[in-house]
């Protein structure tokens, strides 16, 4: 199971070219990050779009891409633009999004350095606008081409509720329903779990129910809160850091946040009883001032805090081991 962090949620403006390579290189030399969740834009003019960062990354880095920005670009231009639309039009032109991300993905890998392990999918639009039918057939579609090793996976956004929407996709129930017929695995998010249930009970509920079918296969942790703060208004997908992360300044705006060391806790042991479990996350965001220093030192820090609630969570069992190991056997002698 390997860590990986979302670090262009936090990511200063670049001058250029140097400045992104530094920045990207700083993440992934802190400890206990094996790889990044890399954002796929629709657009060649991101950075993110280059190989250079990736050749250079370590060769054991597994990363992670997302698309969920070509998806949200896309919808802005058509809404009926997304893998679960029933617009055919819409449809295919998010499958070609995606086809176009494979390649990217086939170009990355085959440049050296580290690798895209696996990539999210994301069942927009609008779920009034989408059907879980509409999105088994492009996921299967999907699934049908050579993607060689790389793992798809669907990452659950909010579903559309009666209540105002971060991105308002399909159900999670729908989504389970939809990958039944493919190899692709359930990415949850905490904060968008939260967000759609107006709960911290949401993330608990859906990493367990992904679990119960042996389904999840990532969990990003990204806070948010029931109250305006710096990041942005209550409820909102801004990314905000976990509560408690340091003691400083910095660290007292993200106070609010829902995302506790407890509820970390909580989720991290339910998502470790997953056989299929790849990864755990963390994507923050940072407040528009910090420097890039402050930028590092508050992903190291949640990144930490992740860390702490794996070990916390992984030492009990591995003490139990050893427990077993060292009591006699029914023979009376120790086992050997």
């Amino acid at each position: 199971m390997r860590t990986v962090v979302g670090a262009y949620a936090a990511a200063p403006r670049f001058e250029g070219d140097a400045d992104f390579r530094r920045y990207v290189d700083q993440v992934l030399a802190l400890p206990r990050v094996d790889g990044l969740e890399i954002p796929y834009f629709l657009h060649d003019e991101s950075p993110w779009r280059t190989f250079p960062y990736l050749r250079a990354s370590p060769a054991e880095s597994r990363h992670v891409l997302t698309l969920l920005p070509a998806m949200v670009a896309g919808m802005g231009a058509a809404p009926g633009f997304g893998l679960a639309s029933i617009d055919d039009e819409g449809r295919g032109a998010a499958l070609d999004a995606v086809r176009r991300a494979r390649r990217f993905v086939a170009d990355a890998n085959d440049a050296g350095g580290g690798s895209i392990a696996s990539v999210e999918l994301h069942s927009a639009p609008l779920r009034s606008a989408g059907s879980r039918e509409a999105f088994a057939r492009s996921l299967r579609e999907i699934e049908a081409w050579d993607w060689a090793d790389v793992r798809v996976d669907v990452e659950h956004c909010d579903a559309l509720t009666d209540l105002p929407p971060a991105k308002g996709f399909l159900d999670l129930d729908d989504e389970l329903e939809a990958i039944r017929s493919t190899r692709a695995g359930m990415v949850i998010n905490w904060a968008r779990s939260a967000i759609e249930t107006r709960s911290v009970a949401g993330p608990r509920d859906h990493i367990a129910l992904c679990g119960s079918p042996d389904a999840l296969t990532g969990v990003v942790f990204s806070g948010c809160a029931n109250i305006d703060t710096a990041y942005g208004a209550a409820w909102e997908d801004s990314h905000l850091p976990m509560s408690g992360w340091a003691t400083d300044e910095l660290a007292a705006t993200s106070s609010a946040s829902l995302l506790t060391r407890g509820e970390l806790e909580h989720c991290v042991s339910l998502a470790l009883s997953s056989s299929r479990l790849d990864f755990l996350g963390v994507k923050v965001c940072a407040p528009p001032a910090a420097t890039v220093h402050e930028r590092l030192s508050l992903l190291a820090g949640n990144i930490s805090m992740l860390a702490l609630s794996i070990d916390s969570v992984s030492r009990p069992a591995a003490l139990d081991d050893l427990s077993r190991d060292a009591s006699p056997s029914q023979g009376g002698q120790p086992d050997r």
